[in-house]
């Protein structure tokens, strides 16, 4: 016996709970998920890229190759979760505007268009990966 609850919903978040129990109604530990919205994924994204670029710019004449390596990847992480999710156009803006020659510099992908237009209709159709959360 598997039996699903709806807890809560919101515009950013739904709170699901799981029971699980035997045949005999013998019922186990509820186990409760909260699930994130594409919505609220979106803005987490470009926050993150916007943190990132914001250590950048307060860090970068204090840190050594290795560092700079590190936090230039994080913000082509943080990119490429803004394309998977649907923002592609706000990340490749907020990144032009604070550091112009990233793009060009760390993702020579980022110029095709239509890969990322593809990613974000996917997307916004539900293809994409849905984040559980155990509370």
């Amino acid at each position: 016996m598997i039996q699903i609850e709806l807890l809560t919903t919101n515009p950013f978040i739904t709170i699901i709970q799981i029971i699980m129990g035997d045949e005999a109604g013998n019922r186990g530990e509820p186990v409760t998920f909260k699930v994130k919205k594409p919505e609220s994924l979106r803005e987490d994204n470009l926050g993150r890229l916007n943190r990132m670029l914001s250590i950048r710019d307060d860090h970068w004449d204090t840190l050594n190759n290795a560092g700079k390596r590190l936090i230039d990847s994080a913000i082509v992480s943080a990119y490429l979760d803004c394309t998977r999710s649907g923002v592609s156009e706000d990340a490749r803006r907020i990144l032009e505007e604070r550091v112009p020659s990233f793009l060009k510099q760390h993702v020579p992908e980022a110029t095709d268009t239509k890969k990322q237009q593809s990613q974000g209709e996917q997307e916004e159709q539900g293809l994409g990966e849905v984040i559980l959360e155990e509370e």
